[in-house]
């Protein structure tokens, strides 16, 4: 008789797998999209439409940089003494980067493309 009951309440315990769609987008930013007030901080301001309010009220935006080829860095991070970081709103991301040792000397715009790769997940809020 234990046998039995174990037998249906380990039967009862079923694992249930949820695939979470994704969206990718990548995008390249040119050097004449980078924006600076001081020389200090760049900013590139990105249109991505496919940032919905769904995206920005309960879904999950992450940003990862191509600055070599077959590379990226997820953001935010340091490379080669950088910062980058993102915020984004609906319908946009804003990508800025500046020294990481806080130091003021004006940083150069630059001077190659980098590819953003943009990960719009789905996700249930609780």
């Amino acid at each position: 008789m234990l046998a039995v009951v174990a037998l249906v309440g380990f039967s009862a315990c079923q694992k249930t797998e949820v695939i979470v769609p994704s969206r990718t987008i990548v995008l390249e930013i040119r050097p004449g999209d980078w924006t600076t007030d001081n020389g200090r901080v760049w900013y590139a301001d990105i249109n991505v439409p496919q940032l919905s309010s769904y995206y920005y009220d309960q879904g999950l935006v992450h940003v990862h940089l191509g600055f070599t080829d077959n590379l990226y860095e997820p953001i935010p991070a340091t490379y080669d003494g950088i910062a980058y970081r993102f915020e984004y709103g609906v319908g946009f991301i804003s990508i800025d980067y500046q020294r990481a040792d806080g130091g003021n000397e004006a940083l150069e715009r630059p001077s190659g493309s980098i590819w953003a790769k943009i990960v719009l997940s789905e996700s249930d809020l609780y």
